[in-house]
């Protein structure tokens, strides 16, 4: 193992203190600033998936009301009105001249202006009646 002399100096990554000891490829000065790094990078990831989630459950809420008043198309300056997110999707794929879009079980395609066919994706492994 190659250890450090006082000439290989580094800073810790958590708290930037120089480390002027122990391994040479030593990235934080203590037990309790690795754990921190950690935790803090863990803790990005997890908010992000968290906001992402909550993105796209208001997507679906707002493509089931408009399903629910049966209407298939509507401009994106309305959708954006109600709160609607265009980059939280659970899927996406080109077609010949729009791209579809899925939020769990609903589809829609996404042209430039509006989005239009929303439908419910059959599911013939769920039935939502039980």
């Amino acid at each position: 193992m190659g250890y450090k002399s006082l000439e290989t100096e580094c800073t810790c990554l958590e708290c930037g203190k120089d480390i002027t000891y122990g391994r040479y490829d030593r990235k934080f000065c203590s037990a309790k600033c690795r754990n921190k790094y950690h935790n803090d990078r863990r803790a990005q990831f997890r908010d992000y998936r968290l906001r992402m989630i909550r993105h796209l459950d208001n997507n679906h809420k707002i493509l089931e009301n408009l399903l629910s008043i049966n209407c298939h198309a509507i401009g994106k300056l309305e959708l954006a009105d109600m709160g609607f997110s265009p980059m939280a999707v659970t899927s996406s794929c080109r077609r010949a001249r729009a791209i579809e879009c899925r939020c769990y079980d609903i589809r829609y395609n996404d042209h430039p202006g509006k989005i239009t066919d929303i439908s419910y994706i059959p599911m013939p492994f769920f039935d939502p009646e039980k």
